[in-house]
């Protein structure tokens, strides 16, 4: 007999109670769990069924997700009536579905040595952002992505729901330093390209990449730090109006990496 998923209607299941402190990054590392929500993400996540813990489908959704949600993972369904849903989702609506997954854990050692194109965030702290670049990085096929200390936490539901359930299968290593990166450098040959209007900065369609190469996004209010800067071996700036000061952090970062991969995939 196929088991069936669970009804549950009380704010002191300890599941949803699990749920809910989760949106807190104190309890994710405790836990080493996050939470997911949304049909793309959680679709996204269908891909990855080993590092599912639960599942929470909305019981008037339920019909849709039993046809894409294997049987055997039934078991770790359960299904919640709307006001329940609206308890622990950390959007205003809640569009159904939502879950509880194990962190993934990339190490330097997996990434450093594909010598390809990776993207350093340095004291990017906005969640949207880092999620956005995620899934940009993502899109253009690089090898990875690289937080700063001071950078904020992936983990965080904004970052998720932005990245789209990329975080899954793709490799993001936290607290790297400046000396990760130096280590990386002489180790593996990696050129450091920041991202900045500073004088000696060429436009960024001019500067040929080649791999190698970590390309760095410093924040929008302070721009790369001077520990980075001290070790980036090239700079590249986006050409902008006169009456703009600066481009949002992941727009600059999306208009790079679509030159790189202009340069990377044109016939010459």
């Amino acid at each position: 007999m196929e088991e069936q998923p669970i009804r549950i209607t009380s704010k002191e299941n300890p599941w949803i109670k699990r749920a809910v402190r989760l949106k807190e990054k104190k309890y994710r590392d405790r836990e080493q769990s996050f939470w997911i929500e949304g049909e793309r993400a959680s679709g996204e996540l269908l891909k990855h069924l080993a590092s599912v813990r639960v599942f929470f489908v909305q019981e008037d959704h339920w019909a849709i997700w039993k046809e894409r949600i294997p049987c055997a993972y039934w078991k770790k369904t359960y299904l919640i009536p709307e006001k329940l849903a609206s308890h622990i989702s950390a959007t205003e609506t809640f569009s159904g579905i939502g879950a509880i997954a194990w962190m993934p854990h990339w190490r330097n050692e997996e990434i450093f040595p594909k010598r390809g194109t990776l993207l350093y965030l340095d004291h990017v702290q906005d969640p949207g952002n880092i999620g956005t670049m995620i899934r940009t990085a993502h899109a253009f096929a690089l090898d990875g992505i690289l937080l700063s200390p001071e950078c904020g936490d992936p983990f965080n539901p904004k970052v998720v729901r932005s990245a789209m359930g990329m975080l899954l299968n793709f490799p993001v290593l936290t607290q790297i330093t400046d000396e990760d990166l130096k280590k990386a450098s002489d180790q593996y040959g990696y050129q450091i390209i920041g991202a900045t209007l500073k004088n000696g900065s060429i436009i960024h369609y001019c500067h040929h990449y080649t791999e190698p190469q970590i390309i760095v996004i410093g924040s929008e209010a302070f721009g790369i730090s001077d520990k980075i800067d001290e070790i980036c071996h090239n700079y590249v700036k986006i050409p902008i109006s006169f009456n703009s000061e600066s481009l949002n952090a992941a727009v600059a970062c999306g208009i790079i990496l679509s030159e790189i991969n202009r340069q990377q995939n044109e016939k010459f």
